[in-house]
């Protein structure tokens, strides 16, 4: 009784053995076609549009940001649509890389989108910045502690380093 058990059983062994590699099979074939139509996907226009909007729902009109030569970049440009190249100060290019970590926050760096609990770091982010670029980044900041607080975002700490006493402030106003 126990030879044609063991007998049974092997063959249901292997009869499960090669449907597990079938599946497996199907699994890293339906995963490749995933990838792909991900990567079709994947743009840098969401994150332009979403940088754009903020400087538009702030009338900030330094500069705004444009498509690049194809369409994995972009471009700053001046509201008139001339290139800036050179001429963004150091406090605009630090509103920039802002901007754009701003939104990385909200999204994925990996093609599948999916996002991670995080605990993020902001260390000293209005060094340079006028007044105007000042009140944004603030705002923004207490935008993420509002969702921090409200769960509808990923973030699950957020730690705001600054020298800037008017800026604490503004960060911290209720």
């Amino acid at each position: 009784e126990y030879t044609d058990n063991s007998v049974k059983f092997e063959l249901e062994k292997t009869k499960l053995n090669s449907e597990k590699t079938d599946k497996d099979k199907e699994l890293t074939e339906h995963r490749n076609i995933l990838a792909g139509l991900e990567k079709k996907q994947t743009s840098v226009k969401p994150t332009l549009d979403s940088i754009n909007k903020l400087l538009s729902d702030f009338n900030f009109t330094g500069f705004k940001l444009a498509l690049g030569d194809d369409e994995y970049t972009y471009k700053i440009v001046r509201l008139d649509g001339t290139p800036v190249e050179k001429t963004l100060s150091e406090g605009e290019k630090s509103f920039v890389a802002f901007l754009y970590f701003y939104n990385l926050l909200n999204g994925s760096q990996a093609s599948s989108g999916v996002v991670d609990n995080r605990i993020v770091v902001i260390d000293d982010p209005v060094s340079s910045l006028d007044n105007d670029i000042l009140f944004i980044v603030s705002t923004l900041i207490r935008m993420l502690f509002k969702g921090l607080f409200d769960n509808s975002i990923s973030i699950k700490q957020l730690i705001i380093l600054t020298h800037n006493l008017y800026f604490f402030k503004e960060v911290s106003f209720d």
